[in-house]
Formats: structure tokens, sequence, C-alpha cells
């Protein structure tokens, strides 16, 4: 009997789930989307746009999809907000605006 209850709230999870997903569309959830971060990751030729770093080119990089405006400070997960930074640079901004933001 607990295998039944625990197959009903897996599938109870994965509604929830999809759900959810839709939320990404507008921005209002943390993660971003495959689709929106290679559209990102494009956009910005594959570089971080502060230092320029690409894993092409320098070895043992790797790009985080960053927002401009941090998440926690109301910024949205959208193409506009995010921006294409090497791991150095993200993880050292923490939650500061720094990038640049087209009009």
């Amino acid at each position: 009997m607990v295998d039944n209850e625990l197959a009903i709230n897996n599938k109870d999870l994965q509604r929830h789930k999809v759900k959810n997903s839709d939320k990404d569309k507008t921005g209002s959830t943390r993660t971003v989307p495959l689709n929106i971060r290679l559209k990102v990751l494009d956009r910005d030729a594959y570089r971080c746009i502060l230092r320029g770093r690409s894993p092409a080119m320098d070895i043992g990089v790797r790009l985080h999809i960053d927002h401009k405006i941090p998440f926690s400070k109301g910024g949205k997960s959208t193409i506009d907000n995010l921006q294409t930074l090497c791991q150095d640079c993200n993880l050292g901004k923490s939650d500061e605006f720094i990038g640049v933001i087209k009009p």
C-alpha cells in the first residue's frame, strides 16, 4: 500500500512541475529554461561579457548565465535581464549589479 501512495505522490509532483513550468515564460522563477540560456549564450558570442573569456580560447573557463538585476532584488529571468559571465566574474559579484543593460 505504501508503494501505491508513493506512486500517487509522484504523479502529483509531476503535475505540479508541469503547471509551474509556465512561470518560466514570465521570468518569475530563478530557473532559466535551456532555450533562453542558449539564446543568451549565442547573443553574447559564448564569451564572458566582462572579461571576454571563452571556453573555446581559455582552458578551464566555465560560463554562467547571470541575472543583470539580481533575482533576489526583483530581477526577472528574461533575455534582456540575463548575461553571460565566466564563473570567476559571476561568483565574485555575488548579488551586486555588474554588467551592461542595453535599452
